[in-house]
């Protein structure tokens, strides 16, 4: 049976469909004309659809702000900038002190500057892939605070078991004390064995040891001023390596006693030597580079002035009697000279050679090493710090293997400081150490060294030479053979060039040898020690090369073990009043024997100053003699001889 479909049921489904057209046709046609644009002729009155672009929003920086009050700090205070951003792929961060220099900070919204020592200002920017920057500068300012006339730390005592100097046997400890006032804010001990402890104030006393060689220690109490007092106390140890004989005996000759004063010297300076014994007829003291000028059989008790040391030296003390008694060495350190302090840690072969500060200004210094050829691909940094402890590192810096290669990196100093560094290589987890050096920090008032900060690779110009590509300032060392012979003069060229296009001004050349060389002649500059030489070259114009020729002798007191390196840097300023430098150097070895001529070497003198060149030379006077008896003798009339 059929159902009656009502008219009203009709009407109804008919306005239902009607709504439904009207309302989806609009979307449904959209939706089809998105994505399928259809290009046509105007003419033919059809429409042209478009796909919709998509505008990616620009880079913005909105802020840059610090945490210090007022942007100011106290000086040597340090901050943290903070900042927001969108849409930034790339942020780099500058100042004007050269902590930071387009140093990427992609990823942070926050970083802590270094200790700031004059009024910096930074400056953010960033860029988005469509390359639109946007940028904010902020200018942090600093405070000076004001010294007084003297300090509020006072250092009463410091003592190794109640004394200056004590004497123990090898594994022993021993009790160090100190007394300070209430002004000093730190105390910290060092010992020149590489230890350190900081933050003692709070305490005043501590053990020490088990001991395996002598330590001398340098307690440092600082006020809220940074004003410094320090004392120093040496613990010797007494081991198999010397002969120590202390017994109640008259007969026995004892070493009581050996110091200078003082034990910390600038190069080229003095020192005040002193020394007592019992029993003993004379003394002898020695040391590798002729510190002493008539060091034998010396009065049992007594003092002596040095000569001029130019790098740290140990001096040795042997007593003669009955018995012969040597005390431990005693370390005469050099600060701010061209020699490195020993390093037990730094092995002959080492693959890591510390070389001359440069650009060394109240702020900042240039710090140069030198990376020996090694077979794996290597890493390379400096350790320094304010003592031989050396509690802060420079970035590391990575090399292929197979390459010997000059490095450096930009530390950032405080006015008027001693400061100690020196250059570490790692190459297939084998870690090597150079010799420390020293610097002192300019003072405030004193022209500031701009230090460039680059992490450009040194290539080798010649085997051994080195250039300076950063600054395009050209600086090279060489001489003929890497093994030099006691007693041999060896030649050095020094080339150098201005391949800029601008005039450099007060351009010096600076020139340090090997401890136990010494320069005989040079064709420009003067011979300021037996080991430096300082030339004055004034103006390099753009292009400008030159070349200089010197020459020096080895003597007994070189190092038959370690790399030699003979440094050279090249200071200059550009017309816009920055500084800069560049650094040379050669590497040699000492063979060990004597010059084949034993000083009859060209250039050396004509007459020889060695027993071998002696004996030489009589050989050849005996050939001279021998062959004029023979043209003689062939001369003579065949009649003559009857006459004999």
């Amino acid at each position: 049976m059929k159902k009656n479909i009502s008219s009203s049921y009709v009407l109804r489904s008919a306005l239902f469909f009607f709504a439904l057209v009207v309302f989806y046709f609009p979307i449904v046609s959209k939706a089809l004309t998105v994505g399928s644009p259809t290009t046509t002729n105007q003419n033919n009155n059809y429409v042209v659809n478009e796909i919709p672009t998509i505008s990616t929003p620009a880079c913005s920086v909105d802020t840059l702000t610090s945490n210090a009050p007022g942007n100011t700090v106290a000086e040597w205070g340090i901050a943290t900038l903070s900042w927001t951003q969108s849409n930034c792929t790339t942020l780099l961060l500058s100042s004007s002190d050269q902590a930071f220099s387009d140093t990427s900070v992609a990823g942070k919204t926050s970083i802590e500057t270094v200790p700031i020592g004059r009024t910096t200002s930074f400056i953010l920017v960033g860029k988005d892939a469509n390359g639109t920057i946007s940028q904010k500068a902020l200018t942090i300012n600093m405070t000076k605070t004001t010294l007084g006339t003297s300090s509020t730390c006072q250092l009463y005592s410091f003592n190794a078991n109640g004394s200056n100097y004590v004497q123990v046997t090898t594994g022993q400890y021993v009790t160090l004390d100190w007394n300070t006032s209430s002004g000093c804010t730190n105390v910290s001990i060092s010992g020149n064995n590489g230890v350190f402890f900081n933050n003692q104030a709070n305490v005043s006393n501590m053990n020490v040891g088990p001991f395996v060689s002598s330590v001398v220690y340098t307690l440092t109490a600082t006020d809220f001023n940074g004003i410094n007092q320090t004392k120093q106390v040496t613990v010797s140890v007494n081991n198999s390596y010397y002969n120590y004989n202390y017994g109640n005996s008259s007969d026995n000759c004892v070493v009581t006693n050996f110091t200078a004063s003082p034990t910390y010297i600038s190069s080229g300076q003095t020192t005040h030597l002193s020394w007592s014994t019992v029993g003993c007829s004379s003394v002898s003291i020695t040391s590798a580079n002729g510190s002493i000028s008539n060091g034998y059989y010396l009065s049992a008790n007594g003092s002596i002035q040095t000569n001029p040391i130019y790098g740290t030296t140990d001096l040795i003390l042997t007593a003669n009697g009955n018995n012969s008694t040597t005390w431990p060495p005693l370390t005469i350190y050099v600060t701010g000279g061209s020699y490195s302090y020993n390093n037990s840690q730094n092995s002959s072969g080492s693959n890591a050679i510390t070389s001359i500060a440069t650009n060394v200004g109240p702020y900042s210094a240039k710090l140069n090493g030198i990376l020996v050829r090694t077979y794996y691909p290597t890493n390379a940094w400096f350790e320094y710090g304010v003592d031989t402890s050396m509690g802060s590192n420079t970035s590391k810096q990575n090399f292929s293997g197979q390459v010997t290669s000059g490095f450096n990196a930009v530390m950032y100093t405080t006015p008027s400081t001693t400061y100690y560094y020196r250059a570490v290589t790692e190459s297939n987890g084998v870690i090597s150490r150079g010799d420390i050096m020293s610097f002192v920090s300019k003072g405030e008032n004193d022209t500031t060294v701009y230090a460039q900060s680059s992490n450009t690779t040194n290539t080798s110009a010649t085997q051994n030479a080195i250039a300076n590509p950063a600054t395009g300032v050209f600086l090279s060392i060489t001489n003929t053979n890497d093994k030099v012979a006691i007693g041999e003069t060896v030649e050095y060229k020094i080339d150098y060039k201005n391949n800029t296009t601008k005039a450099l001004k007060n351009v010096v050349l600076n020139i340090s040898l090997p401890q136990g060389f010494t320069v005989t002649q040079i064709t420009t500059g003067q011979i300021t020690s037996p080991t430096l030489v300082t030339a004055d070259l004034k103006t390099l114009a753009p292009g400008y090369a030159g070349s200089i020729f010197m020459q020096a002798k080895v003597g007994s007191g070189v190092s038959l073990t370690n790399t030699l390196v003979t440094n050279g840097s090249l200071s200059f300023t550009y017309p816009n009043g920055v500084k800069d430098s560049s650094v040379g150097y050669v590497l040699n070895h000492a063979s060990g024997g004597v010059s084949s001529l034993g000083g009859f070497a060209l250039g050396s003198g004509f007459f020889p100053t060695t027993v071998i060149g002696w004996l030489v030379t009589i050989l050849i006077i005996l050939a001279v003699i021998l062959t004029i008896r023979r043209i003689s003798k062939a001369k003579k009339p065949s009649g003559m001889d009857a006459h004999h």
